[in-house]
């Protein structure tokens, strides 16, 4: 996938910005489970941090989450309220 924003990453993208909160990638995987592979969803959010699309700190060692703030882009195509933004 290298860092293309795909039809897949459009869809997680949309449900992190939809519930709020920061992910692991663990959580993200069994949410999407079994849509999603653990490799893919790591592809994915590195896309999407790389992007700018979303935001991505370490909780630990090799523990990263990610959320979408208010310092993180919209997906072209999509609105953002800063409600929305600041649910984190």
């Amino acid at each position: 996938m290298g860092n293309a924003i795909n039809q897949d990453a459009r869809v997680v993208w949309l449900a992190i910005r939809r519930q709020g909160g920061w992910w692991s990638v663990k959580q993200i995987v069994t949410f999407w489970h079994p849509t999603f592979a653990l490799y893919e969803i790591e592809e994915i959010v590195r896309a999407l941090v790389a992007g700018g699309f979303l935001m991505g700190r370490e909780q630990g060692p090799d523990n990263y989450c990610y959320a979408f703030t208010s310092e993180c882009k919209a997906l072209p195509g999509t609105e953002t309220s800063q409600e929305e933004a600041q649910r984190v």
